[in-house]
């Protein structure tokens, strides 16, 4: 009976290769790596596998990705940091829908909050100009109520996501760096929770009594005690980042008007 061949030294690294480029997509690591870069196309910092304190638990907790553009302001007395906790959910095949009441868009919360020691400032600022009405402030997209993940069994994760990032971004808008503190005076902190999705996101809500259901590019989803997380499908990250990489821009030179008038 003839011996089946031995795989060699070279064909034996492309298999293990292959198994752990099989690991990786399955655990979504290509896609943090590129949502990532896709802050960095647009000046942001970005970094991976953040942890923090989770006031909720009181345990160590990991963020996807932690993302940053900070603005400093001098001559003038004030600095802008913005943060962005990021999750990421890679939700091949399936959607996630979000639940809608219609007359309730009047009314949006803002997405982004703002460490205590400048929140008076930041209000006053937010009065004096309709700049602080854009999207990296109140978010884009319907506020939701609710959101489900259109799949058969298994665990859902768009709560768990939202609610992570949610703690992730109360931790940093109350953690205090005491040598940034020292470096920057008047540090106006901002931080939102982000989660980036891969599928595809749907709003339904009732329209004339009829169910009515379409695709969208974004959503605000209400947290359970923690404000109001911004969820943004893969496709339109893009356009997301960009977006607030110009409001952050024109909130600087807001700022800096103000505080030499």
């Amino acid at each position: 009976m003839s011996q089946l061949p031995r795989q060699g030294p070279l064909e034996l690294k492309r298999a293990e290769r292959d198994r752990v480029i099989a690991f990786l997509r399955a655990h979504g690591a290509p896609f943090e790596m590129s949502v990532s870069e896709t802050f960095r196309k647009h000046g942001f910092s970005a970094t991976q596998s953040h942890f923090y304190l989770d006031a909720e638990s009181g345990k160590e907790r990991e963020t996807d990705i932690l993302v940053q553009r900070f603005e400093d302001l001098a001559p003038v007395s004030a600095s802008v940091r913005y943060t962005l906790t990021v999750e990421c959910k890679y939700t091949t095949g399936t959607p996630w829908v979000f639940f809608t009441s219609v007359p309730s868009q009047h009314y949006r919360p803002d997405i982004v909050r703002c460490n205590k020691e400048q929140r008076s400032r930041y209000l006053k600022l937010n009065r004096n100009g309709k700049f602080w009405k854009s999207v990296a402030a109140e978010g884009i997209g319907p506020i939701a109520y609710g959101c489900a993940e259109v799949k058969k069994s298994g665990q859902e994760t768009s709560y768990s996501a939202t609610q992570s990032a949610l703690s992730a971004a109360k931790y940093f808008e109350e953690f205090s760096d005491t040598i940034e503190d020292d470096l920057f005076q008047n540090l106006i902190k901002l931080t939102a929770a982000v989660v980036v999705v891969s599928g595809t996101l749907y709003e339904a809500h009732l329209e004339n009594g009829e169910l009515a259901v379409s695709e969208i590019p974004y959503a605000c989803l209400m947290g359970r005690t923690d404000g109001v997380a911004q969820v943004v499908s893969y496709d339109a990250l893009d356009e997301f980042a960009g977006k607030i990489k110009l409001d952050i821009d024109s909130w600087a030179k807001a700022i800096a008007a103000m505080d030499r008038s």
